[in-house]
């Protein structure tokens, strides 16, 4: 009764086997400059068997937006601060493998890089247009909490 249909997966696993069933049409997965494993193997996968990607999550929940800094804390609830040595890497969200030092580093490369990437705004376009560039995105779903003005 279900032709086509789509399924939002957090591991790259868990796309693997939604590709390889029939009727799916797309795949909802993280991947951002941070979260490459999807790159390996589920964006092939995903161009050989005609299903779309749909990149959720490009900007690391926030830690490659250029709204932290090096002095940036979490509260300890907050899913940034799980994961921090890497230990369960795909497992849960992005952000928590990765410190705020490090997204902060991050964010200073883009601006040797990328001059033009003073704002906030402009920091996340690379990053957003990376994964859009990725061979067998489909979309990418930048997510937002609050209205950003230039």
């Amino acid at each position: 009764m279900i032709a086509n249909y789509g399924v939002s997966v957090e591991t790259c696993d868990e796309a693997l086997t939604a590709i390889s069933r029939r009727g799916t049409a797309t795949v909802q997965i993280i991947l951002n400059a941070f979260r490459l494993k999807p790159l390996d193997a589920v964006l092939p996968s995903a161009i050989n068997n005609g299903v779309g990607i749909i990149a959720r999550v490009p900007l690391a929940s926030g830690l490659l937006s250029g709204a932290y800094t090096t002095s940036t804390t979490f509260a300890e609830n907050d899913h940034r601060n799980f994961n921090r040595s890497g230990q369960a890497f795909d497992v849960g969200r992005p952000s928590r493998v990765w410190t705020t030092r490090l997204a902060y580093a991050r964010q200073r490369s883009l601006l040797i890089l990328w001059p033009s990437c003073r704002s906030r705004l402009r920091r996340r376009r690379p990053h957003l247009a990376w994964v859009a560039q990725q061979a067998g995105v489909t979309t990418v779903i930048p997510g937002a909490r609050s209205v950003l003005y230039r």
